[in-house]
């Protein structure tokens, strides 16, 4: 599962950097998404409540990654990328404690890229707050989750802290100037947090 799950990335990864102009790239970005979704549903199952909300949050994920494809569709790429941060949410929500100081690291960080991002942001600027403080709230709801099991907790934690680390970037390219080849940067640290999640479900 895991070795056919980071065949599909690679193959985007090298398509986007040898041939970032070509329709290939557009064409493969969905594939790991998918190859998750197909694997939780029809190989481990979805009984559980948590395994439910991953799973719609992937859905929602490979719409956003789909809709990104194209700049013209990105405020809907940012809110089906949304709705899939509040599935999330209430996934690592279930069973787990309030824990409000754990919030504190995460906020901080969303609302510190917030004002970094702010002198370009112009009409998009609302959207992003939200987008970054529901980032944030996915971050601290994972890491607030028990730790009845290990594996689980620090998959998933690690998880939404790489999807935070990946939409920074994206932002940061989007509104403050990117650098060379940044869509590998992204695509990487967003893979590995939608392996993270799912592991994290697979495991719990």
């Amino acid at each position: 599962m895991l070795i056919t799950f980071i065949i599909l990335s690679v193959i985007h990864l090298v398509l986007s950097f040898f041939m970032p102009e070509s329709p290939y790239p557009g064409l493969t970005k969905g594939l790991p998404v998918l190859f998750l979704i197909i694997c939780l549903y029809s190989k481990i199952g979805i009984a559980s409540n948590f395994k439910k909300f991953v799973f719609f949050g992937l859905i929602f994920s490979l719409a956003g990654d789909l809709f990104l494809i194209f700049p013209q569709y990105f405020l809907p790429g940012l809110i089906s990328f949304l709705l899939a941060h509040i599935l999330y949410i209430i996934g690592f929500s279930k069973g787990a404690r309030l824990n409000p100081v754990r919030a504190i690291p995460f906020y901080l960080i969303g609302i510190l890229m917030f004002w970094y991002l702010q002198p370009g942001l112009k009409d998009m600027a609302v959207p992003v707050l939200i987008y970054m403080l529901a980032l944030a709230t996915m971050c601290w709801r994972a890491s607030a989750r028990n730790f009845t099991n290990n594996h689980s907790f620090y998959a998933g934690l690690v998880g939404a802290t790489m999807f935070l680390l990946s939409d920074s970037i994206l932002g940061s390219g989007k509104f403050r100037g990117g650098f060379p080849n940044e869509h590998i940067a992204i695509m990487f640290t967003y893979y590995s947090a939608q392996y993270l999640i799912f592991e994290a479900a697979k495991t719990e």
